[in-house]
């Protein structure tokens, strides 16, 4: 059975303070990582690795897996109908994985695949960091109408998110400043397994009710949107300078493909490999052709 996954565009750029991305040297750096327990990353409540499907060169992208690993003592349980659960059957040596791909262009752009069990972007940019001492930065990228219609806005009337709680999602947003750093930080009190559900609306009846705006700046919300990949959903009502109210969802209008992927020959939650890289560079020809990647704007009211 195929897989639904979005292949959600990024702009890429190096790190201000930081060296120069070298995305070529990177690539060949980790090809040449030792294939030992010490390669592994702690990445929040899980660890990553990064294997190379293709270097690339100065025209050619960069292929990219990205696994979330599982150790013997993080694996999973399972049960059949009727029967007691009892964890997952693996060699202590051994991890459960997941998997995500990327592909990386000479030119400043950057494609992920992004749902299932795979890990986020974020995991490649701590893998990159902490290992091969690259610093990469990606950037959201919306369509350039949302953004404008944004910068229009006078203010916010209501903000409206879901976040699935782990130490993952912590570690994004841990750093987010503005309004909504107390109300994220109460995540930490909560089990791995809650889902925090929030919403911050003015009242909708009474006199003035309209004109009405949070004390929330339009671009905290947008920057949380560049941690979006830590959400289950975050959408957004505001009121224009020309009074209109006018709502949008900063997760489903991405900049992004969706496409059913199928599945890996061996089986399991992995999608095809090859698959996948071709479905990811014809992602880029679709938002290509049209304009859309041209008309792109980066998540940021500047």
């Amino acid at each position: 059975m195929d897989m639904e996954r979005r292949l959600v565009f990024y702009r890429w750029r190096s790190v201000d303070g930081a060296p120069p991305f070298d995305r070529l040297a990177a690539a060949e750096a980790i090809e040449h990582l030792a294939d030992t327990p010490a390669r592994k990353l702690r990445h929040g409540d899980f660890s990553i690795d990064v294997e190379i499907n293709a270097v690339g060169d100065d025209t050619a992208p960069t292929k990219i897996i990205i696994e979330k690993l599982r150790s013997y003592e993080e694996r999973p349980w399972a049960r059949a109908p009727g029967e007691v659960a009892t964890p997952t059957n693996i060699r202590p040596d051994q991890d459960m994985l997941d998997f995500s791909h990327a592909v990386i262009w000479p030119d400043g752009y950057a494609a992920f695949t992004v749902g299932g069990l795979g890990p986020a972007p974020s995991a490649l940019v701590a893998f990159l960091e902490f290992r091969v001492d690259q610093a990469l930065a990606l950037i959201p990228l919306y369509e350039q109408d949302l953004v404008e219609r944004l910068r229009n806005w006078r203010g916010l009337r209501m903000v409206s998110l879901s976040i699935r709680n782990s130490s993952a999602v912590q570690t994004e947003l841990n750093a987010t400043q503005g309004a909504f750093r107390g109300i994220l930080r109460q995540i930490t009190q909560e089990q791995d397994i809650a889902v925090l559900r929030t919403e911050l609306a003015v009242p909708r009846r009474g006199k003035g009710a309209r004109q009405r705006l949070l004390s929330i700046p339009v671009e905290d919300v947008v920057e949380l949107a560049e941690h979006s990949e830590a959400f289950d959903s975050l959408r957004v009502v505001g009121l224009t300078r020309a009074g209109r109210i006018e709502r949008f969802d900063l997760i489903t209008q991405r900049l992004q493909v969706i496409r059913r992927l199928p599945r890996a020959a061996q089986g399991g939650h992995r999608t095809d490999d090859e698959a996948t890289f071709h479905a990811l560079l014809n992602a880029r020809a679709t938002v290509e052709s049209d304009g859309q990647l041209q008309r792109a704007a980066e998540a940021s009211l500047a």
